[in-house]
């Protein structure tokens, strides 16, 4: 008898392109607003559906690709393409200020790398359970760590370097993560969604108390004394910023995005002929980008 996650699991991977239609159209609205109309937030608000939807068909796309390589390399191509027409996508149009900022499907390439690393250290703790070879759970402990760090890195960088970032960050990557470890169980996955929400907001709220008011708090630079020692003053920022918490505004904006699983989950019951070409998704993203920063050109 077949388990009710292998169905879910089987129907999402037929069923992905309405997903990704989906995820397509609730991006470029995203995109439109942020460029063309950045103080409609309904706009943004849409939007945030699209992430969610990227990152479970990359952890789908991850498990079920025959040529890992060549699906790793489609992303490194088309996030370094995508890259220039990004740098422009702003309400400002000025690439100066977005120089460092790095586009998601770059993101989705790092994330890719990070689940190859951690499923090839989950393989090898098993093969150490079968041998008991102390070889093989170095190697797999010392996968799993490096897993990590590249989870971390986004951010990390990000602390480090003043205007670097990379698409969803840490945040992303966990995503993904996530709908790679426990995507087919909805409960759990929804569960895992808020507490990553919460820890989200807390990190970016650390974050930003360092770059903007840590000598408020006597915390002389320091990262570590945001994100460890600070914690109640972290929090209250947080809550105060924009009414964060009662109104999903502020940190807690990307939280909107939970919405995001009713597509994801709900889709694959309904039964659809829509089919694209697997390099839709890739040309779109340059594509729209492109056309929305010359409309913006045009109007400005």
């Amino acid at each position: 008898m077949v388990s009710e996650s292998v169905k879910l699991t089987e129907k999402s991977t037929s069923r992905n392109d309405l997903l990704k239609l989906t995820a397509m159209i609730t991006m470029l609205i995203d995109h439109i607003g942020a460029v063309l109309f950045p103080g409609v937030m309904i706009l943004r608000t849409i939007g945030r559906i699209a992430f969610p939807i990227f990152a479970y068909q990359i952890s789908k796309g991850f498990r079920h690709t025959s040529d890992l390589k060549k699906y790793a390399t489609r992303l490194l191509i088309f996030g370094l393409i995508s890259q220039i027409p990004y740098m422009f996508l702003d309400h400002n149009l000025d690439y100066r200020s977005r120089i460092l900022i790095f586009n998601v499907i770059l993101l989705f390439f790092i994330a890719v790398c990070m689940l190859y690393v951690f499923r090839k250290g989950i393989s090898l703790l098993r093969e150490y359970k079968e041998n008991k070879s102390l070889k093989k759970l170095g190697m797999g402990i010392g996968l799993l760590i490096c897993s990590f760090a590249i989870v971390i890195l986004p951010d990390v960088l990000q602390v480090l370097i003043k205007g670097l970032t990379i698409s969803y960050g840490s945040y992303g990557l966990l995503m993904i993560l996530m709908f790679y470890l426990i995507g087919d169980n909805i409960p759990v996955t929804v569960i895992g969604y808020i507490v990553l929400s919460f820890l989200s907001a807390y990190e970016h709220g650390a974050i930003y108390a360092y770059q903007h008011q840590y000598k408020i708090w006597g915390a002389h630079g320091n990262i570590f004394r945001c994100l460890f020692i600070e914690y109640k003053s972290v929090w209250k920022l947080i809550a105060q910023y924009n009414n964060n918490l009662e109104n999903l505004r502020g940190f807690f904006f990307q939280s909107r995005s939970i919405i995001a699983l009713i597509p994801i989950y709900a889709f694959p019951m309904f039964k659809t002929k829509i089919k694209l070409n697997k390099y839709v998704g890739y040309v779109f993203y340059p594509l729209h980008i492109t056309i929305i920063v010359l409309i913006g050109f045009l109007i400005k």
